[in-house]
């Protein structure tokens, strides 16, 4: 956890069987799953509450496998 200019910034790793690049691309636009019994919702309400508040939520590929998660949240809101 920290800061980036006016932003607080929160990282997380693992190393589990990370995220497939295609949900990472397109779960900010709408619901979307891999799995049978999944309805696919969970990341695309991370996304739309995170830039509700004038965040950014990010996954990328863990070096050596897994997932890291960020998160930035602006210190004072962007909405008026």
């Amino acid at each position: 956890m920290g800061r980036a200019g006016d932003a607080v910034v929160i990282e997380v790793a693992d190393r589990g069987a990370g995220i497939p690049e295609l949900v990472r691309e397109t779960a900010r636009h709408g619901p979307l799953t891999e799995r049978p019994e999944g309805m696919g919702v969970g990341l695309f309400l991370a996304y739309v509450a995170v830039e509700h508040h004038g965040g950014t939520l990010d996954f990328r590929p863990r070096p050596g496998g897994g997932t890291v998660a960020r998160l930035a949240i602006p210190l004072r809101s962007a909405r008026p």
